[in-house]
């Protein structure tokens, strides 16, 4: 897919989401119904966000494939966007069926569901910004940013992006080859620079 749908979908669940866990926790405190109300709508919205973002995500990741890159980061944050929408999705069945009677207890398992939703929520979007980074998935949208060929104001030709792009990926490769700990297989330029 040419078109980054996936970057573009994600703010959209991310922002319903967290702002249903706070409307939840001021209605929880101030005794508003609707704020509570509102919050369970906010969270139907922001799952089926989350599930327009995941189907746009297998198709970046099919073509990501295609291209040659490699899985191991995209399938982890693939499988951690499953498992956060299954934990969203069992908290949004079970605020639609308790609706409005919960009780101190159910409120603070939920609220404990939420946090570990919201921390899952987090990771996969730690591992997506990584699948971006190591698979060079960037470079299209870099492009549009490129100044155009030829000189620069100040007499020098721009590196271009793809070319950046390149050596930092055949470094965090050789980072791979070697078999060095994963923070050394971070696309750091500094260390990237010292091998």
């Amino acid at each position: 897919m040419d078109y980054p749908l996936h970057p573009m979908l994600l703010p959209f669940p991310i922002a319903l989401l967290v702002t249903s866990v706070l409307f939840d926790a001021i209605g929880r405190c101030f005794a508003k119904e609707c704020l509570q109300e509102g919050a369970i709508w906010l969270l139907a919205f922001g799952l089926l966000g989350g599930i327009a973002a995941a189907f746009a995500g297998n198709m970046a990741e099919e073509a990501a494939e295609k291209a040659g890159f490699a899985e191991a980061v995209i399938e982890t944050h693939e499988t951690l966007a499953i498992v956060t929408l299954g934990i969203l999705g069992a908290l949004f069945i079970w605020r639609l069926f308790v609706r409005q009677r919960l009780t101190a207890r159910t409120m603070t398992a939920y609220f404990l569901l939420t946090a570990i939703g919201l921390g899952m929520l987090s990771a996969t979007g730690h591992f997506g910004g990584e699948s971006v980074t190591l698979t060079g998935a960037a470079s299209k949208a870099f492009r549009l940013f490129q100044p155009p060929s030829g000189t620069s104001q100040d007499g020098r030709r721009p590196m271009s992006i793809d070319r950046h792009i390149s050596e930092r990926l055949a470094g965090a490769q050789r980072c791979q080859d070697r078999g060095l700990p994963n923070q050394e297989n971070r696309l750091n330029p500094c260390a990237i620079g010292r091998r």
